[in-house]
């Protein structure tokens, strides 16, 4: 899940927690397109980036609800499409958020849980 950063005393875990908005669904395409040029829309709620020569696939899954407080972002591939997906966040001032570990995503952090979810 990508969100913008909350707050330290925030509990990302708690069914009634509201991220800020990320911005309308216009602008957050625009953002991650300029960051990601070979962003392929599908419909507005799912976009794709596939490298398959570098093993990069990854997934933006969003809601229809403006304007987007969070979507997902699944990752697949060689630890390379990892790189990218943090790349973004990093570049883009976002946090993701690993359901799988309850965890703030971190390049060395969450390497290791990319890793086994990739083998499984």
């Amino acid at each position: 899940m990508v969100l913008n950063p909350p707050g330290a005393d925030a509990d990302v875990s708690d069914p009634r927690f509201e991220p800020e908005p990320l911005g309308p669904h216009h602008e957050v395409f625009a953002r991650v397109h300029e960051a990601l040029p070979d962003l392929k829309a599908h419909d507005p709620g799912w976009w794709t980036l596939a490298r398959p020569r570098d093993g990069i696939f990854v997934e933006f899954l969003l809601s229809d609800r403006d304007p987007v407080t969070s979507f997902g972002m699944k990752v697949d591939g060689t630890d390379a499409a990892f790189d990218v997906a943090v790349d973004l966040l990093e570049r883009l001032g976002w946090q993701g958020q690993d359901i799988a570990a309850g965890l703030p995503v971190t390049r060395e952090g969450s390497r290791a849980s990319f890793r086994v979810a990739a083998a499984g």
